[in-house]
């Protein structure tokens, strides 16, 4: 068994001391900025004005009427008559019964809704 000297093990663990001390400044600065950036969005949304909105409002004025099942009649030849079979992954585009995927903005420009 090999003996190690008094003085290589000061040696060794004062390194190690120098390197956690560095390690731990690295870490302060990198929380320091952290913490400076989080001030920043602060005094960004304290510039923002609040508005109010009524929700319960906003979302009946925005819920489309356009669900599965409606019905829809083609402007330019009123015997073409469709139905929505599901909507899609996006939520803005309708299968109807002929297979084809209408999106709500042609939907509302070539069809009316049959109520």
């Amino acid at each position: 068994m090999e003996l190690i000297d008094k003085t290589t093990i000061v040696k060794e663990i004062e390194k190690r001391i120098k390197e956690t001390e560095s390690m731990k400044s690295k870490f302060d600065q990198f929380w320091a900025g952290q913490i400076s950036a989080f001030k920043g969005i602060l005094k960004i949304l304290d510039t923002l004005e609040v508005k109010e909105v009524d929700l319960e409002s906003e979302n009946e004025n925005n819920t489309s009427k356009i669900t599965v099942g409606t019905k829809i009649r083609s402007k330019t030849n009123p015997n073409v008559i469709l139905s929505i079979i599901s909507n899609d992954c996006h939520e803005d585009e309708f299968e109807c019964s002929n297979g084809s995927v209408l999106s709500l903005k042609q939907i509302e420009k070539y069809y009316d809704l049959i109520i």
